[in-house]
């Protein structure tokens, strides 16, 4: 059995926006802020997509009042916006609110702030990946009876998604997780195939160690020395 903590959980997800290198979360942030305007702190609605992923990479970085004050600025932005503006941004807002009280160890707080991203996602069929974002959070975050639903949803979701679409992304990285669950429920041959659906589909040298490593690991204990 593994021991994993909130902090991993949160580690693994796609990069669609082209900034992330989890292996270099300093590296990671540089590019994010260079994406800012220079001088005067960003306050447009555009910036708002950006400065979701600053949050993300500070709370992943334990940077948790930089995070904070970061969120209430956002905040303040999408609040001077009309209900009908910035849909996809107050998504990522909640999204990244929810990640920075589940990583403060906050899980009542982050499932209300996931529910209202997946309420708001679930409902525009092109940003569905936020949709399934926000599920799979819930499904790291809930308690134990409502992870199952919630992690279905999000896998349903992503397998139901048009080929190359960004949810599509998503694919990886929940048959990973798959097989991580069933690995952990001792329904090894399940996990195998988990693993190796998230293999054939990625390209990611780190993500694909992680998915060998896994796969390894289940061959192991099924005492299979030599596949």
């Amino acid at each position: 059995m593994r021991i994993q903590s909130v902090y991993d959980l949160h580690l693994f997800f796609p990069d669609i926006d082209g900034f992330w290198d989890i292996q270099d979360l300093i590296k990671t942030e540089i590019k994010i802020r260079s994406q800012l305007p220079a001088g005067d702190i960003a306050a447009t609605i555009n910036d708002v997509d950006i400065l979701s992923q600053l949050i993300r990479v500070l709370c992943l970085q334990k940077k948790m009042k930089e995070a904070k004050d970061l969120l209430a600025h956002v905040e303040t932005i999408l609040k001077s916006l009309s209900i009908d503006e910035g849909t996809k941004q107050r998504m990522r807002y909640f999204l990244e609110e929810g990640r920075f009280y589940s990583l403060s160890m906050y899980p009542s707080k982050a499932i209300e702030s996931f529910l209202q991203a997946w309420q708001l996602s679930s409902e525009v069929k092109n940003l569905n990946h936020f949709a399934i974002d926000a599920a799979f959070m819930i499904s790291i975050t809930a308690p134990l009876k409502q992870r199952k639903k919630w992690f279905q949803t999000a896998m349903d979701m992503a397998k139901n998604s048009e080929e190359n679409s960004l949810a599509s992304k998503w694919r990886i990285y929940l048959f990973m997780h798959a097989g991580w669950h069933a690995f952990d429920a001792n329904d090894y041959d399940n996990a195998l195939t988990n693993f190796e659906k998230a293999e054939h589909q990625c390209e990611d040298k780190f993500i694909l160690k992680s998915l060998k490593w896994g796969r390894a690991k289940v061959l192991r204990t099924l005492k299979q020395y030599t596949k």
